[in-house]
């Protein structure tokens, strides 16, 4: 069983795939943004990380394994509410997942530990610019090796003179 939840593209953040059963939220503000869920019988804490309040945002899911984790977030009062949730979560696997509100998540990467509140963040971005970058070198190794993609990439639909001289 691993660490990392599973993610689906275009989902909510706080439920980010199909079999994602909410269990409760600790801080909720025009969305849900640190709360529990629940995935084929693990259980995992999820935060908004960055953009609570924008269109984009930035979100991590740790695994928790027993109670005690939840007794202190249920225990925090709003001022040590973040020193809880770092606490939490120290030295877990993550995941980071970025996300916008008009097409839910749009891409995630795993994070080993030992992650940390404080560079979840940091370590979620670096780690999804490497998957970028692969992705591109990898297109660019197509296009080298089928140059038709190239051609295909590059095809665009113009339009013809005629066309403009009806409607200039």
């Amino acid at each position: 069983m691993s660490d990392h939840i599973h993610i689906e593209k275009g989902r909510d953040p706080w439920l980010p795939s199909d079999s994602s059963e909410s269990l409760g939220i600790f801080h909720q503000f025009t969305i849900p943004l640190v709360g529990l869920i629940r995935q084929q019988g693990v259980e995992y804490l999820f935060w908004c990380v960055v953009g609570h309040s924008g269109p984009e945002n930035a979100w991590a899911y740790a695994r928790i394994d027993n109670s005690f984790d939840l007794e202190a977030l249920r225990e925090a009062t709003n001022d040590d509410f973040d020193a809880a949730l770092a606490a939490v979560v120290k030295d877990r696997a993550c995941s980071f997942a970025i996300a916008s509100e008009e097409k839910g998540i749009l891409e995630w990467v795993s994070i080993d530990p030992p992650a940390s509140f404080a560079d979840v963040h940091e370590r979620g971005m670096a780690e999804l610019g490497i998957k970028v970058n692969e992705a591109m070198a990898e297109m660019q190794h197509l296009m080298e090796q089928y140059p038709s993609i190239a051609a295909v990439s590059a095809f665009s639909i113009q339009p013809s003179p005629r066309l403009a001289e009806a409607l200039g």
